[in-house]
């Protein structure tokens, strides 16, 4: 339930428990979406490269399992040169 605790920090909810402000969400159902292998470990960098390429609106088409890999190794070179970010 990573969306509902986001939700949450993000203060997203009135006292009420409904959501703040009269705006509702905009549902799309997509298709074609890449999955994840059911015999993968790689469950993290797969939701966090996920949201990623939703957010910057990359290609689906470039975003395969086969690639966890290489999304691990960048992301470890990322935060060894990004030390200096709060803790």
């Amino acid at each position: 339930m990573l969306l509902l605790r986001f939700l949450n920090v993000v203060k997203y909810y009135g006292e009420n428990g409904g959501p703040k402000g009269d705006m509702a969400w905009e549902i799309e159902i997509l298709s074609n979406i890449p999955q994840q292998s059911t015999n993968s470990d790689d469950c993290g960098m797969f939701s966090i490269k996920y949201v990623e390429y939703l957010m910057h609106n990359h290609p689906m088409d470039m975003f395969k399992g086969e690639r966890m890999r290489q999304f691990r190794e960048t992301m470890a070179v990322e935060f060894y040169f990004h030390q200096d970010l709060p803790k």
